[in-house]
């Protein structure tokens, strides 16, 4: 498992260039939970603020997430979704550019 973890690692540094003072918010759906849960470990041993909601993966791309899940996006640094189906296409990812 630990491979698993510093690939995540390498995520962090090489494809977002995290900082170490920002916030991590880890999405992801009930099938994908055991990938996600990797990125929360790394996130937890690169010593961030990080939360991690799951929800039920019985959506399609496209589809808003949970009303809790799109507010928990506005407050952090880094949103990472690890899920089955896009939110890319969403509201509430595009919210986060604005």
């Amino acid at each position: 498992m630990s491979s698993q973890i510093e690939n995540a690692k390498k995520v962090f540094l090489n494809n977002f260039a995290i900082q170490s003072n920002e916030t991590i918010l880890i999405i992801c759906d009930d099938k994908m939970k055991k990938i996600a849960s990797y990125f929360y470990q790394a996130a937890q041993e690169m010593n961030h603020e990080v939360c991690y909601l799951q929800f039920p993966a019985h959506y399609h791309s496209g589809e808003e997430p949970p009303k809790a899940v799109a507010a928990a996006m506005l407050q952090v640094d880094i949103v990472l979704c690890v899920t089955s189906a896009s939110l890319t296409h969403t509201i509430a990812r595009k919210k986060l550019l604005n």
